[in-house]
């Protein structure tokens, strides 16, 4: 083959190559650039660089490069110098502008090309939005998963704590039957995991209409208005509307949100928030566990809830406090009064009825026949030997209280200073030589009949006291503030001339 000839050849097969990739150029699904980085210039655009930015060739070819790119020229800058120095190169990080202004994520893949005399780059561009929303929708999935999985571990964190709490108070309640123990072994324990300066359980008097602080946190006395064993009016109160509504109460500012007369004396000693849940018990509301704090928002839903939760405890343990102390006081009455009917029978021996046919005594009986079927207190006056005592046994055996004890008092045969004792009982400590607790006279008749016998005897400090109980059917041991509620029959016999006396 001639010279000529091998030119020939070289310059069909040149012409082919160039033909080929003109077709390839024209014909490519990928958006195709040649352009000029530095001079901003574009010098050719196939038909799907055209469709991916929507303006014709012509358009584009008449345009800068920076047009398409007018963010990130710097960047397009920097990427044309490594493709100029390495011969190619590939970015996913630049976005090219379409005619609507919309802007899109493209891939490009570029090498250095000749035109002309000029070097330049060629840059297959595609478009990657589909690509980067799905990376976008899968980072936002496992961000989403791993925020999910964190939470569930928290949760599940939390709800063992919580499990474990509630452990912890059953284990230290089932161990306490006393007021003292009791409350404060919970709050102790709630202390670790709330926070909080006023720590109170009120108890509910359902039939008289009050509530009555039952347990108060020592170490918090001086953060809380009231003391041990206050009463209140149950209506328009705080504590009185959680017990009636039986759901939590929630103070997150106290002085924004108070509502109650009651929510003042708290705000004065300087509590911001509380939380009140209900002490629910097997047929009614026992009471409220109260927990406050100085701190503005210091308690959430989730701690209500929570709270409810210890509450329920709480319940269950109160109420077999209750039952163990109304069982030991019933233990005690019966033991008294055992004892109480045993002197009786040895001092007294068997009952003498009594006996008689004279107009006077017929007028007794009419008289005790009477009042026998009434509560009405009854007094007995005579001579000592009449039989004051006689009458007032006929009177209590012939009343609707003779299936309870009858409980005689000698007014005149007791010193001064152990009346109140007898009468009304007293605590563990109350006086020098209490080494127990002693149930009083009016307690272990409740339900029957009391006889105060020389009624004339009696000191006057007592005799206010003894109107008390009259008027209210209530009184209080000595060295307690508990109050106790008794129905008793009264009746009371002296030989004194009481007006006379007046």
């Amino acid at each position: 083959m001639t010279e000529l000839e091998t030119k020939s050849t070289l310059q069909e097969a040149g012409d082919t190559d160039k033909e080929l990739l003109r077709k390839i150029f024209e014909h490519s699904n990928d958006a195709i650039f040649v352009f000029d980085a530095e001079r901003d210039q574009i010098l050719d655009a196939n038909p799907g660089a055209c469709r991916m930015l929507g303006y014709s060739r012509d358009e584009l070819l008449a345009m800068p490069v920076s047009a398409i790119h007018p963010k990130e020229m710097p960047q397009l800058l920097a990427f044309s110098g490594s493709v100029f120095k390495q011969g190619h190169g590939w970015t996913n990080e630049l976005c090219c502008r379409r005619r609507d202004g919309c802007e899109l994520p493209s891939e490009i893949s570029a090498s250095v090309t000749r035109v002309g005399e000029r070097s330049c780059i060629i840059a297959f561009v595609r478009d990657i939005s589909e690509r980067k929303r799905a990376e976008e929708a899968l980072k936002q999935y496992s961000e989403n998963l791993e925020r999910l999985v964190e939470e569930r571990t928290v949760n599940l964190r939390r709800s063992e704590e919580r499990h474990r709490l509630l452990l912890e108070v059953s284990n230290a309640l089932s161990n306490n039957l006393d007021r003292e123990s009791l409350f404060n072994s919970f709050v102790e324990i709630l202390r670790g995991h709330l926070h909080f300066d006023a720590a109170v359980v009120c108890l509910d008097d359902h039939e008289a209409g009050l509530f009555r602080i039952f347990g108060l946190d020592d170490s918090a006395t001086s953060q809380y208005a009231f003391d041990k064993g206050t009463k209140f009016q149950r209506d328009n109160s705080h504590v009185g509307w959680v017990i009636a509504n039986e759901k939590p109460l929630l103070r997150r500012d106290l002085e924004k949100e108070k509502r109650f007369p009651l929510e003042d004396a708290l705000l004065a000693q300087g509590l911001r928030s509380y939380v009140i849940v209900p002490l629910k018990g097997r047929d009614r509301v026992l009471g409220t566990l109260n927990l406050g704090s100085r701190t503005v928002n210091a308690y959430t839903e989730a701690d209500a809830s929570f709270l409810e939760e210890i509450a329920g405890q709480v319940s269950f343990a109160m109420q077999n406090m209750l039952a163990f102390e109304e069982i030991a006081d019933l233990k005690a009455r019966l033991e008294q009064e055992n004892l109480y009917l045993q002197e009786e029978i040895r001092t007294e021996g068997s009952f003498a009825d009594i006996v008689g046919q004279a107009h006077a005594i017929k007028s007794v009986m009419k008289a005790v026949q009477t009042v026998a079927s009434t509560d009405a207190s009854v007094l007995l006056l005579g001579e000592t030997g009449t039989g004051k005592e006689l009458v007032a046994r006929a009177i209590h055996m012939l009343s609707h209280h003779r299936d309870r004890a009858l409980v005689k008092v000698n007014c005149a045969a007791l010193p001064s200073g152990l009346i109140e004792s007898e009468l009304f009982g007293h605590e563990k400590g109350a006086f020098t030589g209490a080494l127990s607790r002693k149930v009083g006279r009016f307690e272990l008749a409740d339900g029957g009949t009391i006889f105060l016998d020389e009624i004339g005897d009696l000191p006057l400090d007592l005799q206010a006291k003894l109107l008390r109980v009259l008027q209210e059917g209530e009184f209080e041991r000595l060295g307690s503030n508990h109050t106790i509620h008794v129905k008793v029959r009264i009746m009371a016999a002296t030989n004194r001339d009481l007006q006379l006396a007046v």
